[in-house]
């Protein structure tokens, strides 16, 4: 009974990927499936995907790190500016605090 399960598993398989679809097979339990070299594999329960579908989501992983390593660079490059130049904005408002009191001291 289980032999008959596994080639009818293996059938489905054979017919799902010659009219593959853009959606993943989905298995709910364990299946054995027969190459074509004669290699028998067995498929764990999940969701396997055709391979234009596997390559079009490879390619977008692959753009997504990439463009992440890009931001998180530039990140910290900006915050590595950012921090050496804290010390001139309080430069800049102890000139002007310094310039509103000496002006409210020459008004009177």
């Amino acid at each position: 009974m289980k032999r008959k399960i596994a080639v009818c598993a293996a059938l489905a398989i054979i017919c799902y990927a010659r009219n593959a679809p853009a959606e993943p097979l989905r298995l709910l339990s364990p299946a054995t499936c027969t190459t074509e070299g004669g290699s028998a594999l067995t498929l764990d329960p999940g969701r396997y995907l055709p391979e234009p579908v596997w390559e079009s989501l490879d390619f977008e992983v692959k753009r997504l790190q990439t463009a992440e390593t890009r931001l998180t660079a530039e990140n910290g490059a900006l915050r590595k500016s950012a921090a050496g130049s804290g010390g001139s904005w309080v430069l800049a408002g102890l000139a002007f605090s310094a310039g509103i009191a000496a002006g409210l001291y020459a008004s009177r």
